[in-house]
C-alpha cells in the first residue's frame, strides 16, 4: 500500500482472497520504534540484475536489494545481523540451514503505540471483518478505533 493509495495487486499478491489486514504507519515511526533493539531497518533498493553487478562494500547490500520488477512494493526490511565465522565449505554451528532453521525471537513492540491504521482487505467477508475487529479489541483495547475497511470494498 502506498501512503494514501491501495493496490489491488498488492492485496492479491500478499493477502490472497481471504481475510487479511495491512498495518499502516510511517517509515519514521517504525524506524524509531526499533531504536534500542539489535534490529536494522532500511528501504529496499530495486536493481536490474541483468544489467549490472551489485557494488561491494556492505554486507547488508544484498539483503536490502531486490529485482526492479518489484519496485511497486516500496518495501522496507527489518533485519538482524547474526555474526558468524565461516570456515571452509562447512556451515558453522548456529548458522541457519535446513538442519538448523532460523531462530524465532520477539521484540518488545506494542502495536497500539505505533500503528496509525489497520486496514481490512477488500476481499474479507463481513463476518471475517467482524472477527478481526473483535480480536483486535480483545488484544489491544482502544486500537479498534483505528480499524478501517479497505477503500476498495
Amino acid at each position: 500500500m502506498g501512503e494514501h493509495k491501495e493496490s489491488e495487486a498488492m492485496w492479491q499478491i500478499y493477502a490472497g482472497r481471504g481475510a487479511s489486514v495491512a498495518l499502516v504507519l510511517p517509515y519514521e515511526r517504525l524506524r524509531d520504534s526499533l531504536r534500542g533493539t539489535e534490529l536494522l531497518i532500511g528501504v529496499v533498493t530495486y536493481f536490474d540484475f541483468n544489467r549490472g553487478v551489485m557494488p561491494e562494500g556492505n554486507v547488508f547490500r544484498a539483503t536490502m536489494c531486490k529485482g526492479h520488477e518489484y519496485e511497486h512494493e516500496h518495501e522496507v526490511r527489518i533485519v538482524k545481523h547474526v555474526p558468524s565465522i565461516w570456515s571452509g565449505d562447512k556451515v558453522p554451528p548456529g548458522v541457519p540451514s535446513i538442519a538448523n532453521p532460523p531462530r524465532i525471537f520477539t521484540i518488545p513492540w506494542v502495536i497500539a503505540d505505533h500503528v496509525e491504521r489497520i486496514v481490512i482487505s477488500p476481499s474479507a467477508a463481513r463476518w471475517q471483518a467482524d472477527a478481526i475487529r473483535s480480536v483486535v479489541a480483545r488484544l489491544s483495547s482502544g486500537l479498534e478505533a483505528r480499524i478501517f475497511e479497505s477503500e476498495m470494498t
